[in-house]
C-alpha cells in the first residue's frame, strides 16, 4: 500500500442494501445488492451519484468530474484487471472492447483521458484530481447477486512506473476480436475508511476538507512516495 504506516487489517463485513445511502465506505467491506432482479439492485449508484452500469463511472461532467468509480469483476478475458495485494498497484482496463468503435467513443475513457491529461506533478494538480474508488464483484455464497466489495481509495500512478505509462492506449488481441482500449495504473492508499462526509465535500468541490482521509491529504501534498 502507498503509506509509511503498517497495513491495517480489516475484517470483511456486510452493509445491508437498506443502509447504502448513508454508509461510509470501509475497505474490504461488502455492500449488499438488492433482490428485485434488475440493474436497480446494483449498490454503487445507491451510495454514489453515478450510473448503475459500466466499469468507469463518474460524478459531474466528463471534462471536470468530481469523483470516479471503477468497477471490475476481475475475471473478464477482455478486461484482465488486476490488484497487487502486496503493493496496492491496480492495473485497470478502460470501457472499450468493440473493434468497430474507437476507444474514445466510450464516455468513461474520455473522462479518464481528461483526468490524466491534466497531470499530477504538482500539489495544485493533485488537489484538482478526482478521487478514484475501486469496487469489485462480491459473489460469496448467500449474498444477493449484485453485491459488491469496496477495495479502497486509489490515486493515479505507481511508484517505479513512469508517468507516461500511467494511462496507455493499446491494441488488444482476444478471442472476442481486436480492439483498442486504455490501460490505467493506479495505487490503492492505505485508507481504511472513506467517510460519507468527505464524499459529500468532494461532490461539492471541497476535496481538502476536514473530513479528507489523511492518506489522501498526504498524497495531495507529496505525491506517491
Amino acid at each position: 500500500m502507498a503509506s509509511d504506516d503498517p497495513p491495517i487489517v480489516t475484517s470483511p463485513r456486510i452493509v445491508r442494501f437498506a443502509d447504502l445511502a448513508s454508509t461510509d465506505l470501509h475497505r474490504d467491506t461488502i455492500y449488499e445488492g438488492g433482490t428485485a432482479g434488475h440493474y436497480g439492485d446494483e449498490p454503487i449508484h445507491h451510495m454514489l451519484p453515478v450510473g448503475n452500469q459500466g466499469g468507469i463511472r463518474y460524478a459531474g461532467p466528463a471534462d471536470r468530474c468530481r469523483l470516479v468509480v471503477l468497477f471490475s469483476i476481475l475475471d473478464h478475458q477482455d478486461w484482465p484487471d488486476h490488484i497487487d495485494e502486496v503493493t496496492g498497484v491496480v492495473t485497470y482496463y478502460g470501457d472499450n472492447r468493440d473493434g468497430a468503435r474507437a476507444a474514445l467513443d466510450q464516455k468513461g475513457n474520455r473522462a479518464v483521458r481528461e483526468i490524466f491529461r491534466r497531470g499530477f506533478a504538482t500539489r495544485e494538480a493533485r488537489a484538482e484530481c478526482p478521487p478514484f474508488l475501486l469496487f469489485t464483484r462480491a459473489d460469496e455464497p448467500g449474498l444477493p447477486k449484485r453485491s459488491q466489495r469496496f477495495r479502497g481509495l486509489a490515486v493515479p500512478g505507481a511508484i517505479g512506473v513512469p508517468p507516461e505509462d500511467w494511462l496507455v492506449m493499446k491494441w488488444f488481441e482476444t478471442p472476442s476480436g481486436r480492439f483498442e482500449n486504455y490501460q490505467l495504473t493506479l495505487t490503492l492508499l492505505n485508507a481504511p475508511t472513506v467517510p460519507r462526509r468527505w464524499i459529500d465535500d468532494v461532490l461539492a468541490g471541497r476535496t481538502a476538507s476536514a473530513h479528507c482521509p489523511p492518506q489522501y491529504a498526504k498524497w495531495v501534498r507529496e505525491g506517491l512516495r
